[in-house]
């Protein structure tokens, strides 16, 4: 069984989260790149009109199984990944996807499994949802302060769900949330 690990980070936080599940799997990681750097104002006008911002090719090794990383940008998956899972379509065979994001939000990940669904043409088998805001203090959670949290690798510690992913990445099936 061979997984490969595809993500997207804009503050390094799903970056670092990427790095560290292939470290403990031994998965390859691929990168999804801009063709342009990206920009907070960017960032507003794709949300607003939905955009798929050109990103540069993406090219996978063989694999069986994918594990997509990517931030949530008010409840949307984001952009750059969206164009990456878009040009992937069902070629992506199966996959989980991961997130490390601000928040909850009611119905939130049902609204991004809906959107793997339309974006690859199969349903995710596996969707973990980590937020920051578990690791804030309890003053910054629910503001926009939440979003300037860098991640450590002590903090993504604290999450038994990447234990989880790695037993999914080695080819077992997992309970996700």
């Amino acid at each position: 069984m061979r997984t490969v690990i595809l993500f997207y980070s804009f503050t390094g936080n799903n970056r670092l989260l990427a790095e560290t599940l292939a470290g403990r799997t031994g998965c390859p990681a691929v990168e999804v790149v801009e063709a342009r750097p990206r920009t907070v104002l960017r960032i507003l006008l794709d949300l607003a009109f939905r955009r798929f911002p050109r990103i540069k090719p993406v090219t996978l090794p063989d694999h069986d199984r994918l594990i997509v990383i990517a931030p949530l940008w008010n409840r949307w998956i984001a952009h750059p990944m969206r164009s990456a899972l878009r040009g992937l379509g069902q070629g992506i065979g199966a996959y989980a996807f991961v997130s490390l994001s601000g928040g909850d939000r009611p119905g939130q990940v049902d609204f991004v499994d809906k959107q793997l669904l339309k974006l690859t043409g199969r349903a995710a088998e596996s969707h973990w949802a980590l937020y920051v805001e578990k690791l804030v203090p309890d003053e910054i959670r629910g503001t926009p302060k939440v979003s300037e949290y860098r991640a450590t690798a002590q903090d993504l510690a604290t999450y038994p769900e990447l234990d989880e992913i790695v037993t999914w990445a080695r080819g077992s099936k997992s309970a996700a949330a």
